[in-house]
């Protein structure tokens, strides 16, 4: 396997992190630790993963339930900001955090792609804002 690019299998074991110490970090792994010790608390085995690269704009945390045989693709939006998103930030044609298009494209790379062809998976957008629904 080329080590320089440690993307392509989806039973491996390990991942490299390579992320900082940001808030946006701080609620990526607080939302590991949760999904991890409700699947133990439960006796469900998991496997769990940070900045998968395979799994495109939805690399924050990579979930595993091994029962329903079903990955979960999360990105995770935190900031500091307390402004709602609003349907234009939603609905921009540009590379933004919350536009949808950024999003759709990477849904459809992954689903096409070959480190997860096949496997049934679930794909999360999650964030500390609120979305104003006016």
């Amino acid at each position: 396997m080329d080590q320089s690019n440690p993307i392509t299998d989806p039973d491996r074991d390990e991942f490299e992190f390579t992320g900082t110490g940001s808030d946006g970090m701080r609620y990526q792994r607080l939302l590991a630790i949760s999904l991890a010790l409700r699947a133990t608390l439960q006796g469900r085995p998991f496997k769990l993963a940070y900045e998968w690269t395979a799994a495109g704009k939805f690399d924050d945390v990579i979930f595993y339930l091994q029962e329903s045989d079903t990955w979960w693709l999360i990105q995770a939006k935190h900031t500091q900001n307390v402004d709602a998103v609003s349907e234009e930030m939603l609905l921009r044609d540009d590379k933004s955090d919350f536009s949808l298009g950024k999003y759709l494209e990477s849904f459809c790379g992954v689903r096409e792609g070959a480190a997860l062809a096949g496997q049934r998976t679930k794909f999360f957008i999650l964030t500390n804002r609120w979305v104003d629904q006016g």
